[in-house]
């Protein structure tokens, strides 16, 4: 997959990372992809030796929205499983409580970042300013205050080694999603 990316591709955003016991193949310092040079050709996945590298798969969502194009649809993680860390569990469960109690929006996953969108609402999604975990939760407030409906697949979830590479930082990005549900939530009360 590294040969794949540096040679073939010629961009090289993958290799070796880590030493002993703990190298993987990954980018520079974890940074995401999607902050690096990839092109998303997905030569990286067709190369992999051991198959721990897979494309998303989105026709579910697709599907989904073609039965029901009235709705923005989302590829939910389900949190009750026995391999998602706890860290990501709690998070999400009780964003998703804060956000259902407080919002009035109820949804599965409060941090998807895979949609099914339909034409007539992309200039909505368009207008929402953010991003990152701030864009996925403004999304879900402008989606409900537009009032959009919304609509899930259950989409599978790969964690690794306790998601310990994941980017999002417990108490900085919290403080992000937080402070945009309660400024949400004293505009409500206007």
């Amino acid at each position: 997959c590294v040969a794949a990316c540096a040679d073939v591709q010629k961009v090289g955003v993958i290799g070796p990372v880590n030493r002993g016991f703990k190298t993987n193949i990954g980018s520079p310092w974890n940074m995401s992809l999607n902050d690096m040079a990839c092109v998303n050709c997905g030569q990286c996945i067709s190369a992999c030796p051991v198959g721990a590298l897979h494309e998303k798969d989105g026709t579910q969502e697709v599907w989904a929205m073609l039965a029901d194009p009235e709705k923005i649809w989302l590829g939910v993680r389900d949190f009750s499983l026995e391999h998602v860390p706890l860290r990501s569990r709690f998070g999400n469960n009780l964003t998703r409580g804060i956000m259902r109690l407080a919002c009035g929006v109820d949804v599965t996953d409060t941090q998807t970042g895979l949609r099914a969108i339909p034409a007539k609402d992309l200039s909505l999604m368009c207008s929402i300013d953010g991003e990152r975990y701030e864009y996925e939760t403004e999304m879900l407030l402008s989606v409900r205050k537009a009032g959009v409906g919304i609509g899930e697949v259950v989409i599978e979830t790969v964690y690794i080694n306790e998601n310990e590479t994941s980017h999002f930082h417990p108490l900085k990005d919290s403080w992000k999603i937080y402070k945009i549900i309660f400024r949400h939530m004293l505009r409500a009360k206007r």
